[in-house]
């Protein structure tokens, strides 16, 4: 299960991310559910943490892989606000 901490997030970053008053090990524990929301989740963060660090190109790899609609919609709306 690939995550935001596999790219290794500074505070600041987690700050940005809205994460900053969950504990890694909760967050771990949310997106770990196994459902459709926790992947699509967890996708999401990391297409939003690329798109911080100015990597557009790869944010939208993780957007392309969200399983919802709506939530998919929505990342490709942030991209474009954060851009």
């Amino acid at each position: 299960m690939e995550t935001i901490f596999d790219h290794n997030p500074t505070e600041k970053e987690l700050e940005a991310l809205g994460n900053e008053n969950l504990s890694k090990e909760e967050l771990l524990e949310m997106w770990n559910k196994g459902d459709n929301e926790s992947h699509d989740s967890r996708l999401m963060d990391i297409a939003k943490l690329f798109s911080m660090r100015g990597n557009d190109k790869k944010a939208e790899e993780y957007v392309s892989k969200i399983i919802d609609d709506e939530i998919r919609f929505s990342a490709e709306f942030m991209l474009m606000e954060l851009a």
